[in-house]
């Protein structure tokens, strides 16, 4: 289910700024030279403030990676001043063709907003459900339907929250309520089923007297505002028959 509240979760779950890298090595005993030298920086990385989380990963034939997790991106950016930090970048790209780097990259990450937590990494309840409808794409107003609902793409009634509009930075805005289900009780029928009974509603209250205010009782609001029986999703109350 969406979230936004993440402090229930690992480390990992918590972190606003990720630091993703890889080189890859002009020999084995480069990469063996790498993996000695590799403890300092780690020692080091494990007492910097913000730290939260890593892990190295292996890309054969050639290839060391690393990813840390960092609580936001000052934290991240100053590590790279330390000492420790700047020394192995030295040994790994400062001699030039001599360098035990062939090639690498680094790649800054920030997190979004809102995100999923489920059980007992859900801080709010530690429910485990599944969404109901997904976040819209780029080129989308609603998104697609979620396996909660499997016939809709749209947020029905007692959705705990109104979707974030718009595109920010060129990336649609998070999504900010389409995730938990209704409150346990509740009935939530899909917008087509709605759709259906209100045609229904609507062609019923063409025989119908006016209601209040001279408008026909066909399911639209009285003098008091409030829609009638029968226009609200999830009421199965028919409108009321006019007089013969």
């Amino acid at each position: 289910m969406r979230s936004n509240d993440f402090s229930a979760g690992p480390p990992q779950a918590r972190a606003e700024a990720f630091f993703l890298g890889m080189n890859r090595y002009r020999s084995p005993a480069a990469m063996l030279r790498q993996v000695r030298r590799w403890s300092a920086v780690a020692r080091a990385l494990k007492r910097h403030p913000g730290y939260l989380w890593h892990r190295s990963y292996l890309e054969l034939p050639d290839g060391i990676g690393l990813m840390v997790a960092f609580a936001d991106r000052d934290s991240l950016l100053a590590f790279a001043r330390t000492p420790e930090h700047h020394e192995i970048m030295k040994w790994l790209v400062g001699g030039g063709a001599k360098a035990p780097a062939r090639g690498g990259f680094i790649r800054i990450l920030g997190a979004e907003e809102w995100g999923y937590t489920n059980g007992e990494f859900r801080a709010e309840d530690g429910r485990t459900e599944l969404i109901e409808a997904f976040t819209p794409l780029s080129d989308e107003e609603v998104g697609g339907a979620g396996a909660e609902t499997g016939d809709s793409g749209t947020a029905g009634p007692g959705a705990d929250g109104p979707r974030t509009a718009g595109p920010a930075a060129g990336r649609p805005a998070p999504t900010a309520g389409l995730s938990t289900a209704a409150p346990a009780g509740s009935a939530l029928p899909s917008l087509r089923a709605w759709a259906e009974r209100r045609l229904r509603t609507r062609t019923a209250g063409e025989h119908g007297r006016p209601g209040a205010g001279g408008r026909p009782s066909d399911g639209q609001p009285g003098d008091s505002g409030r829609p009638r029986a029968g226009d609200r999703p999830g009421d199965d109350r028919q409108p009321e028959r006019g007089r013969e």
